[in-house]
């Protein structure tokens, strides 16, 4: 027979302090979409969810590193949005629909780069005879997707803000400004970050002039 469970009592001040952080967003969304201090509206917003986020993250077995991530992603996404929220949608719903995107986004990349390594990683004897019949297409295509390969696994052994920068730029297309809000950085320390994290990736990959013509780079 089991013995008395413990009966836990919730403090009433928890349920005062997520009033007042409701209503802490809910003036942080209006100002933002109204145009009235955007960086500091968004600080609020970000410091309410973004521990929240990461354990919703770390709920669905992932790495730590990816938690990260996709926190990241998501606030992107809340950034890019949030303009066009309708308040008649929950907040908190709304954002975790973002995240749960996000999340699902990465599963779908996932499977697709194993498919794509099973196709590539068949009899080792018969990859002579696959290569004679590919077009140069198909093998550009290779070339391509090998090069990305390898980008990516440089970006991954980048330090944490570093590499969280330079994602936020090359794949997100976020400003310096932008970046600077997400990640709550001042723009020049960001644009500090990019620069070291390109010299590294040129280094480590080889290549002097591999950011030489990013279209990104063009937008500041």
């Amino acid at each position: 027979m089991r013995g008395p469970q413990p009966v836990h009592i919730m403090n009433p001040r928890d349920g005062d302090r997520r009033f007042e952080r409701r209503e802490a967003v809910a003036q942080a969304v209006e100002a933002f979409q109204r145009g009235i201090d955007r960086e500091e509206s968004f600080a609020v917003i970000y410091q309410s969810y973004f521990a929240a986020l990461v354990r919703f993250f770390r709920f669905k077995g992932i790495s730590p590193e990816e938690c990260r991530d996709l926190t990241q992603e998501t606030f992107v996404g809340i950034y890019r949005g949030l303009k066009g929220y309708q308040h008649s949608d929950r907040f908190e719903g709304w954002i975790y629909r973002i995240a749960e995107t996000c999340f699902l986004k990465r599963l779908r990349a996932a499977a697709t780069l194993k498919r794509a390594a099973v196709e590539i990683s068949t009899d080792s004897s018969d990859l002579p005879q696959r290569l004679v019949a590919a077009t140069e297409t198909q093998l550009g295509s290779m070339i391509e997707k090998e090069r990305a390969q390898q980008l990516r696994t440089a970006i991954r052994a980048l330090p944490d803000q570093m590499r969280r920068c330079l994602t936020l730029r090359l794949y997100q297309g976020l400003s310096y400004k932008e970046i600077g809000i997400v990640m709550r950085l001042q723009s020049d320390t960001v644009k500090a970050h990019l620069t070291r994290a390109k010299k590294r990736l040129a280094e480590s990959l080889n290549q002097p002039d591999l950011f030489s013509s990013t279209t990104a780079e063009r937008r500041r």
